[in-house]
């Protein structure tokens, strides 16, 4: 089972706090749990994954912590590329092909894992740290480590012990949390990104089941309507579960 946020988006937050603040993010994967009926909550293994704005240490504790409490929870996030994380990429080694969803090799992506390189202070005992390494696509924002080196970079953090799935698995597992990205690009252009004011208590009264129900709805057609769909606009999103209005 698998619980995932994309904490730096401002409906995860409470009032204007940074997308960092690690008590909104316990707020919002505390709320998220409670959700989850019982008999699913405690012994069925839970998996929360998040971009780098959850890669906070308060956080990844609070992870780890609920296991004391009958939730097998485990985390899987971003991790920020900083200079300590660009110098062991540079020293890393065993670079394999990463794979896709469907467990087919990638052209052009590798991965490797850079545990032992990343300095770890502040995680939880068994953090690892895994790096993907890809050719850049045209158009795509490189820093100028990635410039130098020739490849764009990406690096996640998981708690999942080895034995538990290849490197190759936890970093495809990984990156299936893209998906967050488009479910809120859909959701903004269906609901939550057309709110008549920028004050949330007022837009409550009359927006507090609209827009939901809107954001749900691009999410559930693959599911019914997916093989009778027209082909999808350039403009869709990647799952092709939504189109953009014209304009927009």
């Amino acid at each position: 089972m698998i619980t995932e946020f994309r904490s730096s988006e401002k409906p995860c937050r409470i009032h204007y706090a940074g997308s960092n603040t690690t008590a909104d993010h316990i707020t919002v994967l505390d709320q998220a749990l409670t959700q989850i009926p019982d008999q699913f909550r405690y012994g069925t293994p839970i998996l929360v994954r998040s971009d780098s704005a959850g890669c906070t240490h308060g956080l990844l504790t609070h992870i780890r912590d609920l296991r004391e409490h009958g939730i097998d929870a485990r985390f899987s996030v971003g991790v920020a590329i900083t200079q300590d994380v660009r110098r062991a990429i540079i020293h890393a080694r065993d670079w394999i092909p990463a794979i896709g969803p469907h467990a087919d090799l990638r052209d052009g992506a590798q991965i490797t894992e850079i545990t032992g390189l990343v300095p770890n202070e502040g995680y939880p005992p068994g953090t690892r740290f895994i790096v993907r390494r890809e050719i850049s696509h045209p158009g795509a924002q490189l820093s100028l480590f990635d410039t130098i080196e020739g490849w764009r970079h990406q690096v996640m953090a998981t708690d999942t012990p080895a034995g538990q799935g290849s490197v190759q698995y936890l970093e495809a597992r990984h990156r299936a949390h893209a998906r967050v990205e488009d479910r809120i690009r859909c959701g903004k252009d269906t609901g939550f990104g057309r709110f008549p004011s920028r004050e949330f208590a007022i837009n409550t009264p009359g927006w507090n089941w609209p827009w939901p129900v809107s954001t749900c709805l691009p999410g559930l057609e693959p599911f019914y309507c997916k093989a009778n769909s027209p082909p999808p606009s350039p403009r869709s999103c990647a799952t092709a579960c939504c189109t953009r209005l014209p304009g927009s």
